[in-house]
């Protein structure tokens, strides 16, 4: 058990009574079984009572909700009105990429809407054998509402969830600055 995992487990620990969903959520995680059904209730518990637990890794990582983005900011049509230009210019893949990373930094700034932007989080799990596995979710923060939590289900690691939200319409932070052009471009709609 690393530092992490063992602080957040003496802090504050989940109800006894959740210890069969912990458990049928690593097997889970090991490809043991299915999400068990009741899974709700250890989210609901860390969305209120495990909340510390939950976020005490403070959000070390952010993600950028890229395909969301570009359904609604990466097309031709957007491109035109931000820069004022007419509906019969041309518009480069070099405009295009400009305006995209443009849009990254802001959002990555802060100058933007936090939903494109939720940080990372996971929550460590310890079945009743001892073997480990994490709980993934993003937060994002919903103006007046608060913090929101999107779960993602059991993972065998914080490193597998990470590998999933990049295959599941999701840029690492840490990773945006090593996109190429050709990322971008595959995800514009002209």
């Amino acid at each position: 058990m690393n530092d992490y995992e063992r602080i957040t487990r003496e802090r504050l620990r989940p109800p006894q009574d959740l210890q069969p969903v912990i458990d049928a959520l690593v097997a889970h995680a090991w490809g043991e079984g299915p999400e068990p059904a009741d899974s709700e209730r250890l989210y609901e518990w860390l969305t209120v009572d495990g909340w510390d637990a939950l976020i005490a890794d403070l959000g070390d990582e952010m993600a950028l909700k890229i395909d969301y983005l570009a359904d609604l900011q990466f097309n031709d049509g957007e491109f035109r009105a931000m820069v004022a230009k007419e509906e019969h210019e041309s518009v480069t893949d070099a405009e295009r990429v400009d305006y995209a990373r443009q849009l990254i930094a802001k959002i990555e700034a802060g100058e933007y809407d936090d939903y494109f932007y939720p940080s990372v989080h996971t929550y460590p799990l310890i079945d009743s054998q001892g073997r480990h596995a994490v709980l993934g979710c993003t937060v994002d923060v919903h103006g007046q509402a608060g913090p929101v939590p999107s779960w993602d289900g059991a993972f065998s690691n914080r490193e597998a969830y990470l590998f999933w939200l990049t295959q599941n319409g999701y840029w690492l932070a840490s990773q945006t600055d090593t996109v190429e052009d050709a990322q971008i471009l595959s995800k514009w709609r002209a």
